[in-house]
């Protein structure tokens, strides 16, 4: 009965409003490029905006809504993305969707974190779920939005594990693998509120232990990569030991 009720959860989170699933539409981005400088990990296949300032790329993210909050977005970069790894079966599909848009570009990525919410949310991705970079991509999102959450903690007067996130039936796993757990009771009524579902808690010591694992992975030449997560594992160090966090929002 538990899981049933999991897997609704995580149906309902699916299907609201506050996950999309499909590609993001196209718009201009020559102020885009000027919004921020990108952060490490740049292949030159991809750039990351951290924070993403430019309202014409939140507006086609929000759809209508606020636009409010640390905004990560990555962009393709100057060389192409490619097709997915031959190693990787995929669909036929998606084998073309790394093409020029004519008027503009559409944003591999994107993310959102409202610190006085303690929520990342809007995760999104343009790649087809099928194409294993896709949770890849969402994964240098939750990086970033975790730099920034830390980043911010000594001015917002809270504790690593008050951040929740509203993930939905793919990016769980996404939030999952860097240490947050699924709330057994998650608010619903804030649907009502227009507010996403908060799905799952971050905890600092899975946390801590997810980007150990993650350096032990890298191999010793992939400098960039490194030095990020190493960044973020120093910042998650530094915490006070949480004397029984639940990922919840304060009251």
């Amino acid at each position: 009965e538990k899981k049933m009720a999991s897997d609704l959860l995580f149906a309902l989170a699916s299907a609201s409003f506050l996950q999309p699933t499909v590609p993001i539409r196209a718009f201009t981005t020559r102020s885009v490029q000027r919004a921020s400088v990108p952060l490490a990990l740049n292949t030159g296949s991809y750039r990351i905006f951290s924070p993403c300032t430019d309202e014409s790329v939140l507006e086609a993210l929000v759809d209508g809504s606020s636009t409010t909050g640390h905004w990560v977005v990555i962009m393709p970069g100057p060389l192409s993305l490619g097709p997915p790894p031959d190693s990787q079966v995929v669909p036929e599909f998606i084998a073309s969707y790394d093409k020029p848009v004519r008027d503009g570009e559409v944003p591999l990525a994107a993310g959102r974190l409202r610190v006085g919410a303690r929520m990342v949310e809007r995760f999104s991705c343009s790649l087809p779920k099928e194409d294993p970079r896709h949770l890849e991509l969402l994964g240098l999102v939750l990086d970033s939005l975790l730099l920034a959450w830390l980043q911010a903690l000594p001015t917002a007067a809270a504790g690593f594990e008050e951040l929740g996130a509203a993930a939905n039936l793919h990016s769980a796993a996404v939030v999952e693998r860097v240490g947050f757990a699924e709330l057994e009771s998650p608010d619903l009524t804030s649907l009502g509120r227009g507010e996403p579902i908060r799905t799952h808690g971050a905890r600092l010591p899975a946390a801590i232990v997810a980007y150990e694992h993650r350096l032990a992975r890298l191999d010793a030449g992939d400098i960039e990569a490194r030095a990020a997560a190493q960044r973020i594992l120093d910042a998650l160090r530094a915490q006070e030991a949480p004397a029984g966090g639940s990922g919840e929002a304060p009251p």
